[in-house]
């Protein structure tokens, strides 16, 4: 079980990466897995729900930064038609751009299946965009620093509400999702009484916040409210802004001393393209169209550009709950990691 220190460890600053999740497919008899990072030493190598512990040279071996099965191990692997397929069947499943059909799971199925890798490397492999603090929440900061009460409120949708974190699916590590974490680093770096309200709710998009932020938000009397609509939006990044813009509206009218985060949502797996669901659809568009809110009072966290960076060398399924659009415990993480230190100076 990590510490509350170790999983808050910034994964763009640090010689230790604590938990980092794989998830194994098996393609011509080999089934590997890429870690983010060059290592130096594995540390260790254990089961997502912490239930077991793996040997290196037994069940793996480190071989170019890939984590590699050997044929006698313990640790769970996919084969590649587990999770790709061209017949629908009876599997949950989602279409995908090729004609065929992805593996799709809730709860915690996909995180008894990966493994958690904590490894020793070198600073400095991290060549993306890193949080900056958020020089624009003056009132938070000061609420923080020395009114030493701040009120938090969450809102948006699955990846919010926790969807798939080991907390929300009563799974071992029992990790709960982002805005818990966040919520408790900054109680923990300011010795302040930080209050959390979370009522995000699945399935939801922005245009369900504008409908239900006076009776969800307002009622919670925030100080600060973080934003984070946008998986399930199918609007163009304009229309996108416009509709957070009223969220903010409405609740700046109820609470006009309130400041705001505003989320720039993870992207969904590339492959969902198909009309049917449009998971990939104008999400990457977000950031740049949620720019123009930025004021006094408000920042935009690049939430698209950090999952980008990891990206670059490791694989969607790695970091994902149900392989759709769901972060795993490691990309909540890496959520509460981002956003805690834009309000950490």
């Amino acid at each position: 079980m990590f510490s509350f220190e170790e999983i808050m460890t910034p994964v763009w600053d640090t010689d230790i990466v604590y938990g980092e999740s794989l998830t194994f497919i098996k393609e011509n008899g080999v089934a590997k897995a890429p870690l983010m990072f060059s290592a130096d030493e594995i540390l260790k190598v254990e089961s997502a729900n912490m239930l077991h512990v793996y040997e290196e040279g037994v069940d793996y071996t480190l071989e170019n930064n890939h984590i590699v099965l050997t044929p006698e191990s313990k640790i769970f692997s996919f084969e590649y038609e587990d999770i790709y397929f061209k017949e629908k069947g009876d599997k949950p499943c989602f279409k995908e751009q090729s004609g065929g059909y992805i593996l799709f799971h809730e709860g915690h199925f996909f995180h008894d299946r990966q493994v958690a890798v904590t490894y020793k490397c070198k600073k400095g492999q991290w060549e993306g965009i890193k949080p900056a603090f958020a020089s624009n929440l003056k009132k938070t900061y000061k609420k923080l620093t020395q009114d030493k009460n701040l009120r938090v409120t969450l809102f948006g949708d699955s990846i919010s509400a926790g969807a798939n974190a080991s907390g929300r699916t009563i799974q071992t590590p029992f990790q709960p999702s982002y805005g818990y974490l966040v919520a408790e680093a900054l109680r923990r770096h300011y010795d302040a009484n930080v209050t959390f309200e979370n009522p995000s709710v699945g399935g939801m998009n922005s245009g369900w916040g504008v409908r239900t932020a006076k009776e969800r938000v307002c009622s919670t009397n925030p100080d600060l409210v973080i934003i984070a609509f946008g998986m399930n939006d199918r609007c163009q990044g304009d229309e996108h802004r416009e509709i957070i813009a009223e969220i903010r509206r409405i609740i700046l009218e109820n609470n006009p001393e309130c400041e705001f985060i505003i989320v720039s949502t993870s992207l969904p797996n590339s492959i969902l393209t198909t009309e049917e669901n449009w998971f990939w659809r104008y999400q990457y568009q977000y950031y740049e169209a949620l720019l123009p809110l930025e004021c006094e009072g408000t920042q935009v966290a690049n939430i698209r550009d950090m999952q980008l960076e990891a990206l670059k060398t490791k694989r969607f399924i790695d970091m994902t709950g149900n392989n759709v659009n769901h972060p795993n415990d490691f990309f909540q993480r890496m959520y509460a990691q981002f956003i805690s230190q834009m309000l950490i100076k």
